[in-house]
């Protein structure tokens, strides 16, 4: 009798232990971020060419193998860095968007996150990324795409923000261009060693242009002559 309830606890136990999930699944969450922040951490230091999977692994920590087991490629590595990149500052922007007052509100609000990005290590990985795919065509299609699909998620918030405003605006792909340049060309500048602090005197003095350049185009398309049917030529 005594064996038979050893038995059947024997039995219950295997198979709680069964059910139980492995460690290494437990922690597949916490060795993912961990690859992901010793990548940006290399990008950012060291450049694409110098963040090879075997140099990801000894940063984090881990053996080649633990890396590979969560991104089998360098490439896929690097995919998942970009897509990092891209959702990291979405509630910010939607923050912004929602709580604009005016189209002043809306411009400065969405330019101070875009220093918040500017001004951490994983914005310069994603450049290093872009500017290092030419030799991965794979890669460099899936960033091309990444960016376009942040670049149509951003234009879509401002045209809806501006519109709760009452305000039609129809320059927010030219507004991300020009984002774009200047956030690029103050990372690198700050990669190659430039004050933090002459950076950010640099971009509060484009965050102005912007506001005035938004406010000066709107004023333009408010004044300008609408062409109607009257004034065609017959």
């Amino acid at each position: 009798m005594t064996s038979t309830r050893a038995g059947r606890r024997n039995i219950g136990l295997g198979e709680s232990v069964r059910s139980l999930p492995k460690e290494k699944d437990r922690r597949a969450p916490e060795l993912r971020e961990r690859v992901l922040e010793a990548t940006v951490a290399l990008l950012s230091e060291q450049g694409y060419a110098g963040t090879t999977l075997h140099k990801v692994a000894e940063r984090a920590g881990l053996s080649l193998g633990s890396v590979q087991h969560q991104f089998p490629s360098r490439a896929e590595l690097m995919a998942a860095v970009m897509a990092m990149s891209i959702d990291a500052n979405e509630a910010d922007y939607i923050a912004v968007q929602k709580e604009a007052g005016s189209l002043d509100d809306l411009v400065r609000g969405a330019m101070r996150v875009g220093w918040r990005i500017v001004n951490k290590p994983l914005f310069v990985a994603t450049m290093e990324i872009t500017s290092g795919t030419r030799g991965d065509p794979a890669l460099a299609a899936y960033a091309a795409e990444a960016i376009k699909a942040r670049d149509r998620n951003r234009i879509a918030m401002i045209q809806a923000a501006s519109a709760s405003l009452g305000v039609d605006l129809p320059l927010s792909e030219t507004f991300l261009a020009l984002y774009r340049v200047i956030t690029s060309g103050l990372a690198f500048e700050m990669s190659r060693g430039t004050p933090e602090g002459d950076a950010k005197a640099a971009y509060d003095i484009f965050e102005d242009f912007m506001a005035s350049w938004v406010n000066a185009k709107l004023a333009e398309l408010s004044t300008a002559p609408q062409t109607t049917s009257e004034a065609l030529p017959k």
